[in-house]
């Protein structure tokens, strides 16, 4: 099989430990592009999150934003498809939340919403290198609004049981993409759903796409891909359904998926 596009996720995938890519990485993405080849991300992150990656490595193909609740040109900003969790799943989200007290961050466009500063919000600032907007009441503030998605922190176990709770069943998607991040997409989001959309805009078949991963979120797009790889420091249940295994994102796992398929 001949690849002609590679979607990889950001973090833990693409970036190492230190949340940086490498130069070797760099060259192969230059490299890749140069030969005709497609590359862009496939992340739980927003644009402007995104930002540092997209004005370095430049994707040349679309990326998908928000765990696949948005695909966009990234140049023109052009949305190639959009989906908006329902109002009411988010009000379920924080009515339930006043029980088990986790932090919840809320995504409208570009922005990112919390009730207010605390240190665990600095922190997420810190590592992620991105502002977020303390508006008190998050209900009364979404109003009549869809949020594109909510992203719950806080210890996993306590995830695990509020998403239990919560039940999603076919109103809203729950993904985790770390193991103390819960998120609240959609029905029907996933990066595997935006693969299969990206794959129809590019008018190329699923099975031309090399998709990289490391966690949970990442799965639907791994078993999808025409080659699905998952990183050597990938959560057990990406392994289990990857064709491919490669390094770890501190060993350049992905470019030397790129330097072996797609160079």
């Amino acid at each position: 099989m001949t690849y002609r596009v590679l979607v990889t996720d950001l973090d833990g995938t693409l970036l190492n430990t230190q949340h940086v890519w490498s130069v070797r990485t760099q060259h192969a993405f230059e490299h890749a592009k140069q030969r005709g080849k497609l590359l862009t991300f496939a992340t739980g992150r927003n644009y402007v999150s995104s930002l540092p990656m997209i004005q370095t490595l430049q994707p040349n193909a679309p990326v998908i934003l928000y765990n696949g609740s948005r695909i966009e040109e990234h140049q023109s900003r052009k949305i190639v498809y959009a989906q908006n969790l329902p109002r009411e799943q988010a009000l379920k989200a924080f009515e339930l939340n006043r029980r088990y007290h986790l932090l919840i961050l809320m995504y409208i466009d570009d922005e990112i919403y919390v009730e207010s500063l605390t240190p665990e919000v600095l922190q997420f600032m810190a590592e992620e290198h991105i502002p977020c907007q303390p508006v008190g009441d998050l209900a009364q503030f979404l109003g009549d609004r869809d949020p594109i998605k909510l992203l719950l922190i806080g210890d996993p176990e306590k995830l695990t049981q509020y998403a239990h709770e919560y039940a999603p069943g076919n109103e809203a998607e729950l993904v985790r993409s770390t193991t103390n991040f819960l998120e609240i997409l959609a029905p029907g989001v996933s990066k595997g759903h935006a693969l299969s959309y990206l794959a129809k805009y590019l008018g190329i078949s699923v099975g031309e796409m090399i998709a990289v991963g490391d966690n949970p979120n990442d799965i639907e797009m791994i078993r999808d891909a025409g080659l699905g790889v998952a990183m050597q420091n990938a959560h057990p249940a990406v392994k289990q359904v990857a064709d491919l295994i490669t390094d770890s994102n501190d060993n350049d796992g992905v470019a030397k998926v790129i330097e072996q398929y797609l160079l």
